[in-house]
């Protein structure tokens, strides 16, 4: 993990392939973010809709919050890293990249939080994307930056 190899600390709120609730996840992120040490919190996804619907997307909760300043840097380290292998979805409407979403884990979170939709696994040449290990590295490259440049 990248981050281990930085020394980074951080906490994994989900099991690798259990469902986990999300109020469960919220409560232990937000306890280690109140007792331990302050963070962000990153939710990862995969998209789906109607497999034809493709590319990456980042969410933050609505209105101007500290995590519109997370989505924009995270957005342009993928940006950086993967524009010319993926497609980019903004949503520009209201000056910054990010859309937004009242979903729990984004309204819920005391720290700053974003979702990460890293493109569409019902759609075929999206799902090969999600399967290659170079694109999986570039993303979680991006994320290690976000991470690093925020805390800086």
């Amino acid at each position: 993990m990248k981050l281990q190899r930085l020394n980074i600390p951080y906490i994994m709120v989900a099991h690798e392939y259990l469902d986990t609730p999300l109020a469960h996840r919220v409560d232990m992120a937000n306890w280690y973010h109140r007792n331990f040490k302050p963070g962000i919190y990153i939710s990862f996804h995969a998209n789906a809709f109607n497999g034809n619907a493709r590319g990456y997307e980042v969410y933050t909760s609505p209105g101007k919050t500290d995590s519109d300043s997370i989505a924009e840097l995270h957005w342009n380290n993928v940006k950086d890293l993967l524009s010319s292998k993926i497609s980019m979805r903004p949503d520009t409407a209201d000056g910054d990249v990010d859309k937004e979403a009242n979903f729990y884990v984004l309204r819920n979170t005391v720290m700053p939080a974003i979702l990460i939709e890293h493109l569409f696994f019902d759609n075929f040449e999206d799902a090969k994307l999600l399967l290659d290990d170079e694109v999986v590295d570039l993303f979680a490259e991006a994320t290690t930056r976000t991470i690093v440049q925020w805390f800086k």
